[in-house]
């Protein structure tokens, strides 16, 4: 279903766009027969958010949507809010466990703070020197790590008033919350990328061009373990739902690696060959998924993994070209895809709703050609 705010997008090919989104299922993707008949399932994204750019964040309740877009409602159905653009590219979003704020980490290293969901601008730092390139909120939303290309990790205390003040007119004014410097890792090297396990007691940080990746624990940033290869281990990915394995991505291969004992146990492929840019577990552990762009003609691809013993359960086509990112919304009802049409300069945001996918994989419909 497509709301009437996607009517505002003002572009010559948003009716190309709606007829090829609502017809995913049955478009022939060009591939090869045995390749094909696993791309193309009896779905369609239940939304399109147009304009929400490849960084997105679910709240911890699964109830919003937050992207540069602004915030999309999902019981309502509806964006409550779209946001001013400006040159400031947003990377990274965090959401506070209480669901009250969120936080954005831009290229420009500037930390923002912001109520939901109104994206009400509070405390503006300059954080880093470089890109944020992580951020998240740790230990029940007291701490704020933000991960930066600048080659820093830092730790930030956040500071509320959980309680209604009052201005001297008497009337009530909100809580003030703000980020107070708290502790830092700075380092020789660029970092690339940073992703957190699952209960958020561990990160991983991938250096940029090497073949290193430091294992902190998210309290005190101490190293708790380190991988290191003569090979490239790519991008980070995601920790399994159990936090004993750490998944990269390294041009074909989704590279499994055990923090038990430092070793790569096992490498995955795609389906097509094609290398994958994006993987995250559902929040049950059982469902791995890999998302990207089929080599041979480019659509953007959704590829389900039963984890426990690495069987395929299918893939979809998520996007008509152009595949960037994934996340499972921390229900597991939810699937975000991000993309791009060919010759589009937006990316666009599918909303996925998770057990109508599984119900096309698992029943094993035909697909349609």
């Amino acid at each position: 279903m497509f709301q009437n705010f996607a009517r505002s997008r003002n572009s010559p090919f948003k009716l190309l766009w709606l007829l090829l989104t609502l017809s995913l299922a049955g478009c022939s993707d060009g591939t090869n027969s045995s390749s094909r008949t696993n791309e193309s399932f009896d779905i369609s994204p239940l939304h399109a958010i147009y304009g929400a750019g490849q960084f997105y964040q679910f709240s911890t309740n699964s109830q919003y949507l937050y992207s540069p877009a602004g915030t999309f409602d999902i019981p309502d159905e509806k964006l409550l809010k779209r946001v001013e653009q400006n040159d400031d590219f947003v990377l990274r979003i965090a959401t506070s466990p209480d669901g009250i704020h969120f936080a954005t980490g831009a290229r420009s290293g500037m930390l923002r703070l912001y109520s939901s969901p109104d994206w009400k601008e509070g405390q503006v730092i300059e954080a880093h020197s470089d890109a944020i390139i992580g951020l998240s909120f740790v230990d029940d939303g007291r701490f704020l790590l933000s991960a930066s290309m600048d080659g820093s990790v830092k730790k930030w205390d956040f500071v509320t008033d959980r309680e209604m003040q009052e201005n001297d007119s008497g009337t009530s004014i909100e809580p003030q919350s703000q980020l107070v410097f708290n502790d830092i890792v700075a380092t020789s090297r660029s970092f690339f990328g940073m992703v957190l396990n699952q209960d958020l007691s561990l990160m991983a940080l991938a250096y940029n061009g090497g073949g290193n990746i430091d294992i902190r624990r998210t309290d005190d940033l101490s190293l708790v373990n380190q991988f290191e290869s003569a090979e490239d281990f790519g991008s980070i990915a995601t920790f399994s739902s159990d936090g004993k394995y750490l998944l990269t991505l390294a041009g074909p291969s989704v590279r499994i690696l055990r923090l038990s004992d430092n070793d790569c146990t096992e490498t995955l492929t795609t389906m097509v060959g094609s290398g994958a840019s994006s993987a995250a577990f559902s929040p049950d552990g059982k469902i791995l998924a890999l998302g990207y762009s089929n080599r041979s003609n480019q659509n953007g691809i959704v590829e389900l993994i039963k984890w426990e013993d690495r069987s395929r359960l299918g893939a979809f086509v998520c996007h008509r070209s152009y595949f960037f990112t994934l996340q499972f919304s921390p229900d597991g009802k939810f699937l975000a895809t991000s993309g791009r049409l060919r010759g589009a300069g937006d990316i666009d945001v599918h909303l996925w709703k998770t057990n109508s996918m599984q119900d096309s994989l698992f029943k094993g419909l035909p697909p349609k050609h």
